[in-house]
């Protein structure tokens, strides 16, 4: 992004003359920028080819382009950098759109599943608890617990731990896989009630973020 007209103009430039706030610089990657009112519109591609046929069939005047009240070419640029119009003089500012609640990303993390009934004889190590982000923006969950059996098994996540959108996390009885975050209990026996039990996702504050129950425990 260029913060200002000069950082986009370190090669060739010429004022058209005949309109309102048009210029026409050649920029040394090869590009052409056109600012008019709508921004910093950047040329290239095909669209490179009929802006210098249109720039040599123009008399230059110094650093002016003669267009004899003709329009500009009908190219699409693309890219268009919009104009700060508040450190404009003579334009107010726009002001910015307001989002609708709907449109406004938001944290939503879960307990998305329970794998109660491990693969593994006696132990059940490879039980996990699945964690599930399903907002649209990241949320830092350091600090946050998951309680089990009415908090007789509580684990609490350690600094750092991000779930970003749309990405899960696993909390094992006993194993660590560093594909779903490496978090483990670290417990030698099995932690999940193959008939019911109940998770809860608590976060730093203490707060109630959500409840996960099956079996026996899901009517309750």
């Amino acid at each position: 992004m260029y913060r200002s007209v000069a950082e986009a103009l370190p090669g060739d430039n010429w004022q058209v003359e005949g309109l309102n706030w048009v210029s026409i610089a050649s920029r040394q990657d090869g590009c052409i920028v056109i600012f008019n009112d709508e921004g910093i519109c950047e040329y290239s591609g095909d669209a490179l080819e009929i802006l210098w046929d249109f720039l040599e069939d123009k008399s230059l005047d110094g650093n002016s382009v003669i267009l004899n009240g003709g329009p500009l070419p009908d190219v699409k640029p693309d890219n268009i950098i919009r104009w700060d119009l508040g450190a404009m003089p003579g334009k107010e500012a726009e002001q910015p759109s307001v989002r609708s609640e709907l449109e406004v990303p938001k944290a939503k993390v879960v307990i998305s599943h329970i794998q109660y009934d491990g693969a593994e004889s006696r132990t059940e190590a490879d039980e996990y608890v699945e964690i599930t982000n399903q907002g649209g923006i990241a949320v830092d969950i350091s600090g946050w617990q998951l309680h089990g059996e009415g908090g007789k098994k509580v684990f609490t996540f350690p600094q750092g731990t991000v779930v970003a959108a749309a990405q899960s996390i696993r909390l094992y009885t006993n194993q660590v896989h560093q594909e779903t975050g490496g978090f483990s209990f670290n417990s030698k026996r099995a932690l999940w009630n193959n008939r019911g039990d109940a998770g809860q996702l608590i976060d730093n504050q203490g707060n109630l973020k959500y409840e996960y129950k099956y079996g026996n425990k899901a009517t309750t």
